[in-house]
């Protein structure tokens, strides 16, 4: 790699803020310089940006589960550092004030069970995401 490689490196790193853009640069300087061909320099950019982007979804997901676990957490009423047993303390409480069953026997209306059954499949829902983890 040539000088202007590692200049163009250093410019479009601190453009692109990170080793991507000091890969890109450095690939750019090499393309100018005549090193690689257009098509070498096109094949590793883009193996490079499939790399990264790769990383960014795993982040994305995970950052994703953990936000769904927040959301499960808050369904039951809880927080996110709960016990097991509080989880099911909190479940089962849930379970008796709005199972559609006990609800009916009640003589509650028709939409107040649909609103019931609705809430309670979110209930047994986000119980059993918890319960897996």
């Amino acid at each position: 790699m040539g000088w202007k490689g590692i200049a163009i490196g250093i410019a479009a790193g601190g453009a692109l803020r990170g080793p991507l853009g000091a890969f890109l640069g450095a690939l750019l300087g090499d393309f100018l310089e005549g090193k690689i061909s257009p098509r070498a320099a096109g094949r590793a950019a883009g193996r490079a940006k499939a790399k990264i982007q790769t990383k960014k979804q795993a982040r994305q997901t995970a950052l994703h589960a953990v936000c769904m676990m927040a959301a499960d957490y808050a369904i039951l009423g809880l927080s996110p550092n709960a016990s097991i047993d509080e989880v099911q303390r909190a479940y089962r409480h849930l379970a008796k004030r709005n199972h559609p069953d006990l609800m009916r026997a009640k003589g509650y209306s028709e939409e107040e069970i649909a609103e019931a059954a609705e809430y309670m499949s979110k209930i047994n829902a986000a119980y059993s995401r918890i319960k897996a983890s």
